[in-house]
């Protein structure tokens, strides 16, 4: 029995993915983005360079508005700030993340 992998060039054929660029708060140490219909952890990020992140998710956050975003102040001196029903921005590969 043989198997077969396919393999493609990115460069030859783009895929399509989503990216979530958020501009934090400067008090802002970690943001937390969630699904908010299953509560599920997508990624939780440190802030500690830019105030500006990009985050890469599945293609389904460009169609619904399930996103959470939650932006932690690890010192306590502020409360969460929470943005609720987030859409994603569809962009085709090579995309560069460092921008």
């Amino acid at each position: 029995m043989s198997i077969l992998f396919l393999v493609r060039d990115s460069a030859l054929y783009p895929t399509s993915i989503a990216i979530l660029e958020v501009s934090l708060d400067a008090d802002a140490e970690r943001l937390i983005v969630m699904n908010r219909i299953t509560t599920e952890c997508l990624t939780v990020l440190n802030n500690t360079q830019s105030n500006t992140v990009k985050v890469r998710l599945p293609m389904d956050y460009i169609i619904s508005n399930n996103l959470l975003l939650l932006m932690v102040d690890d010192d306590a001196v502020f409360n969460v700030s929470a943005v609720d029903g987030i859409n994603c921005q569809i962009v085709s590969t090579p995309y560069d993340m460092s921008q």
